[in-house]
Protein backbone atom coordinates (compact mmCIF):
# COMPACT_ATOMS: atom_id res chain seq x y z
CA UNK A 1 0.00 0.00 0.00
CA UNK A 2 1.23 3.70 -1.12
CA UNK A 3 1.01 6.08 1.31
CA UNK A 4 0.65 9.81 0.49
CA UNK A 5 3.64 12.00 2.03
CA UNK A 6 1.39 14.47 3.62
CA UNK A 7 -1.91 15.16 3.83
CA UNK A 8 -2.71 18.88 2.61
CA UNK A 9 -5.07 20.33 5.34
CA UNK A 10 -7.30 22.09 2.98
CA UNK A 11 -8.67 18.91 1.89
CA UNK A 12 -11.85 18.02 2.76
CA UNK A 13 -12.40 15.52 5.98
CA UNK A 14 -12.82 12.03 5.43
CA UNK A 15 -14.80 9.82 8.31
CA UNK A 16 -13.77 5.90 8.01
CA UNK A 17 -16.29 3.69 10.08
CA UNK A 18 -15.16 0.10 11.12
CA UNK A 19 -16.57 -2.74 12.37
CA UNK A 20 -15.61 -5.57 14.32
CA UNK A 21 -14.60 -7.90 11.56
CA UNK A 22 -12.69 -5.31 9.28
CA UNK A 23 -10.91 -4.37 12.54
CA UNK A 24 -10.15 -8.18 13.16
CA UNK A 25 -9.49 -9.04 9.86
CA UNK A 26 -7.15 -5.87 8.99
CA UNK A 27 -5.24 -6.94 12.25
CA UNK A 28 -4.54 -10.52 11.62
CA UNK A 29 -3.23 -9.05 8.10
CA UNK A 30 -0.51 -7.40 10.29
CA UNK A 31 -1.66 -3.66 8.44
CA UNK A 32 -3.95 -1.89 11.06
CA UNK A 33 -1.15 -1.14 12.92
CA UNK A 34 0.35 1.10 9.83
CA UNK A 35 -2.96 2.72 9.22
CA UNK A 36 -2.52 3.54 13.24
CA UNK A 37 0.42 4.94 12.91
CA UNK A 38 0.10 6.87 9.92
CA UNK A 39 -3.28 8.48 11.28
CA UNK A 40 -1.37 10.10 14.37
CA UNK A 41 1.48 11.17 12.30
CA UNK A 42 -0.55 12.62 9.74
CA UNK A 43 -3.51 13.99 11.20
CA UNK A 44 -5.64 16.17 9.08
CA UNK A 45 -7.72 14.56 6.78
CA UNK A 46 -8.98 11.17 7.63
CA UNK A 47 -10.80 10.46 10.91
CA UNK A 48 -11.26 6.86 12.15
CA UNK A 49 -14.60 6.38 13.84
CA UNK A 50 -15.38 2.99 16.06
CA UNK A 51 -18.88 2.68 16.96
CA UNK A 52 -18.89 1.79 20.55
CA UNK A 53 -21.23 -1.60 19.93
CA UNK A 54 -17.93 -2.42 18.40
CA UNK A 55 -15.40 -1.47 21.14
CA UNK A 56 -17.44 -3.50 23.16
CA UNK A 57 -17.18 -6.51 20.71
CA UNK A 58 -13.48 -6.41 20.39
CA UNK A 59 -13.35 -6.19 24.51
CA UNK A 60 -14.82 -9.70 24.36
CA UNK A 61 -12.46 -10.85 21.92
CA UNK A 62 -8.78 -10.97 21.81
CA UNK A 63 -8.22 -8.04 19.85
CA UNK A 64 -6.86 -4.98 21.41
CA UNK A 65 -6.82 -1.83 20.10
CA UNK A 66 -5.96 0.08 23.24
CA UNK A 67 -2.66 1.12 22.08
CA UNK A 68 -3.97 3.21 19.47
CA UNK A 69 -6.74 5.16 20.98
CA UNK A 70 -4.77 8.88 19.59
CA UNK A 71 -5.60 7.37 15.95
CA UNK A 72 -9.38 6.80 16.73
CA UNK A 73 -12.79 8.20 18.18
CA UNK A 74 -15.40 6.10 19.84
CA UNK A 75 -18.46 7.02 18.70
CA UNK A 76 -22.10 6.24 20.23
CA UNK A 77 -25.30 6.61 17.53
CA UNK A 78 -27.51 8.50 19.34
CA UNK A 79 -31.35 7.32 18.32
CA UNK A 80 -32.77 10.07 19.05
CA UNK A 81 -30.27 12.12 16.14
CA UNK A 82 -32.69 10.12 13.13
CA UNK A 83 -35.18 7.54 12.78
CA UNK A 84 -34.13 4.60 10.42
CA UNK A 85 -35.38 1.23 9.93
CA UNK A 86 -32.90 -1.05 9.30
CA UNK A 87 -33.44 -4.71 7.93
CA UNK A 88 -32.85 -7.68 10.15
CA UNK A 89 -29.56 -10.01 10.44
CA UNK A 90 -27.41 -7.46 10.76
CA UNK A 91 -24.80 -7.36 13.71
CA UNK A 92 -24.79 -4.63 16.48
CA UNK A 93 -21.97 -3.12 15.59
CA UNK A 94 -22.45 -2.80 11.94
CA UNK A 95 -26.02 -1.38 12.81
CA UNK A 96 -24.21 1.54 14.54
CA UNK A 97 -21.58 1.70 12.01
CA UNK A 98 -23.90 2.43 9.58
CA UNK A 99 -25.98 4.66 11.47
CA UNK A 100 -23.18 6.71 12.43
CA UNK A 101 -22.29 6.88 8.83
CA UNK A 102 -25.63 8.48 8.11
CA UNK A 103 -25.34 11.04 10.91
CA UNK A 104 -21.78 12.33 9.45
CA UNK A 105 -22.44 12.52 5.85
CA UNK A 106 -24.34 15.59 6.68
CA UNK A 107 -20.83 17.19 7.70
CA UNK A 108 -18.40 15.22 5.95
CA UNK A 109 -17.53 12.16 3.43
CA UNK A 110 -18.13 8.85 5.27
CA UNK A 111 -16.38 5.49 4.02
CA UNK A 112 -17.92 2.44 5.72
CA UNK A 113 -15.84 -0.73 6.37
CA UNK A 114 -17.49 -3.68 6.53
CA UNK A 115 -17.34 -7.45 5.40
CA UNK A 116 -21.06 -7.90 6.04
CA UNK A 117 -22.52 -8.60 2.65
CA UNK A 118 -26.29 -7.39 3.62
CA UNK A 119 -24.17 -4.06 5.62
CA UNK A 120 -22.42 -3.23 2.49
CA UNK A 121 -25.12 -3.28 -0.08
CA UNK A 122 -27.34 -1.23 2.64
CA UNK A 123 -24.60 1.08 3.28
CA UNK A 124 -23.61 1.60 -0.69
CA UNK A 125 -27.38 2.67 -0.79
Amino acid sequence: MKWPRSYNSSRQVYHLVLDSSSIITLTELDILTEIFKRLVTQAGALRVIIPSRVREELKRSSISIDQYNEAYQVMVFNANDMEINLPQGLGEGEKEAILIALSLMKLSNVIVITDDKKARKLAKN
